[in-house]
């Protein structure tokens, strides 16, 4: 289905991002679509949303994860 071949989902990248990855890395240079950084924030972001569902509060990216 090439709509789900465009779709991320909540943990990733598409198939098409991870196709240019390999690319990238294959060719050993180049510029990749997201920068680390971006990659950091975006689970910073999923985790916290993943956590706020599960406490069934807001939950603010500054606040520390829970000790385990």
């Amino acid at each position: 289905d090439p709509m789900i071949l465009r779709a991320g989902d909540h943990h990733g990248s598409t198939f098409f991002q991870h196709q240019r990855f390999a690319a990238l890395v294959r060719a050993g240079h180049g510029t990749p679509d997201v920068t680390l950084e971006d990659g950091y924030r975006a689970v910073a972001i999923g985790l916290a949303a993943e956590r706020s569902a599960a406490e069934r509060q807001v939950v603010a990216l500054s606040d520390p994860p829970p000790k385990d």
